[in-house]
């Protein structure tokens, strides 16, 4: 009985840990937005060709985030590989007469696909995948019941 209690408080308090941490981590995202646009505000105020230089400025932050999220999931795949790997290893030592140690290919397709995805698409593919799965979503809630 003493360990589900246990159990159940150590749930409790981790699900409580989690959505603090998102719900700051929303609050500092808002706040550096609001940052972000009251620093535009005031540089397309201040000079008279000031929207040139704020598009410009907008689209070199538009590709610094593109870059870093291809980035994130260049290194999310080879983690995920490196995950599979260790899990194949792990199981066929720990199992040496069953091929259990194949659930390692999971993860590991996944993160090579990840990887080879953003190492091998051309640029601009996002985009397009992302605008095809909008338009997938949107055909799929107008033909649900």
């Amino acid at each position: 009985m003493n360990e589900y209690l246990f159990l159940s408080i150590g749930a409790i308090a981790a699900f409580s840990f989690v959505s603090v941490v998102v719900w700051v981590r929303a609050r500092s995202e808002e706040r550096l937005a609001h940052y972000k646009s009251e620093t535009i505000k005031k540089i397309a105020e201040t000079q008279e060709a000031g929207g040139d230089s704020v598009l410009e400025y907008l689209r070199e932050q538009e590709k610094n985030a593109a870059r870093r999220q291809r980035e994130g999931t260049k290194l999310g795949g080879m983690i995920l590989v490196a995950i599979g790997v260790a899990i194949m290893v792990f199981l066929r030592a720990l199992l040496l007469d069953a091929p259990v140690y194949l659930a390692g290919l999971i993860p590991g397709s996944s993160g090579s696909h990840f990887w080879h995805i953003r190492t091998s698409s051309p640029p601009g593919t996002e985009k397009r995948i992302t605008q095809a799965c909008r338009k997938f979503t949107e055909f799929c809630r107008k033909h649900t019941l």
